[in-house]
């Protein structure tokens, strides 16, 4: 899976794809250090389910990028 195969980053209020629960913890994983993805990306856990789900990081949306620094023009 490419870094650009996952969902780009949430916000820190991030909604769970599995209750609809607002707000997850967040922890941050680099390369190989998970079991699920293979680089850098962030662990999210929905508070309420505990429901768990990856996400790219900021260097890794460039949507997201692009977006921010359109807002700070």
């Amino acid at each position: 899976m490419a870094a650009s195969d996952l969902p780009p980053f949430s916000g820190d209020d991030p909604t769970c794809p599995n209750c609809g629960n607002v707000g997850a913890y967040t922890t941050h994983r680099l390369r190989g250090t998970s079991f699920k993805q293979g680089r850098e990306h962030l662990e999210r856990s929905c508070r309420r389910c505990n429901y768990e789900w990856a996400e790219a990081t900021i260097d890794n949306a460039p949507a997201l990028a692009s977006q921010q620094s359109g807002e700070a023009s």
